[in-house]
């Protein structure tokens, strides 16, 4: 994957809980650093279903690329659902909102304007709840401190 990324790319994955395998994400950290040699950092968030009620997800940006700040949304939903009440009482009206739509809208946000992708009201993932996933139980931490990007702790 790290050969498939252009410099500054980024890459996702699943990294399990921290209460049953914590030892096997420290692992994931440390591997992902040496390959991917830039930004890495763990997030995790609730999943009732899931062994122990959490899942995590380790973040990695390959090297040669600019910084990436994995906490805090470079476009926050807020945003992205601020531009999409208009865009979607527009869409609505006209009859419109197809696909080729939606993806010139939400490209047209990601460079500063002001219509996106219609958006259904969300009821839990904000921005708050995206920089919260990034804190670590201090035993989480002292565990990968020594393996996480510095600045992204």
């Amino acid at each position: 994957m790290a050969r498939a990324l252009r410099p500054g790319g980024v890459i996702c994955t699943q990294a399990e809980s921290l209460w049953a395998h914590l030892g096997v994400i420290v692992g994931i950290a440390r591997t992902c650093r040496e390959v991917f040699k830039g930004e890495v950092n763990y997030a995790w968030t609730s999943v009732p279903t899931y062994p122990c009620g959490t899942i995590g997800f380790m973040l990695c940006s390959k090297e040669g690329g600019p910084a990436v700040d994995f906490q805090h949304p470079c476009t926050p939903v807020e945003r992205l659902l601020g531009a999409t009440s208009h865009a979607h009482a527009d869409a609505s009206s006209a009859g419109e909102g197809k696909d080729e739509d939606s993806v010139a809208a939400a490209a047209n946000v990601e460079n500063g304007g002001s219509t996106a992708i219609p958006l259904p009201p969300l009821s839990y993932y904000n921005s708050d709840i995206h920089t919260a996933a990034f804190c670590l139980p201090q035993f989480a931490r002292e565990a990968l401190d020594p393996v996480l990007t510095p600045k992204s702790r």
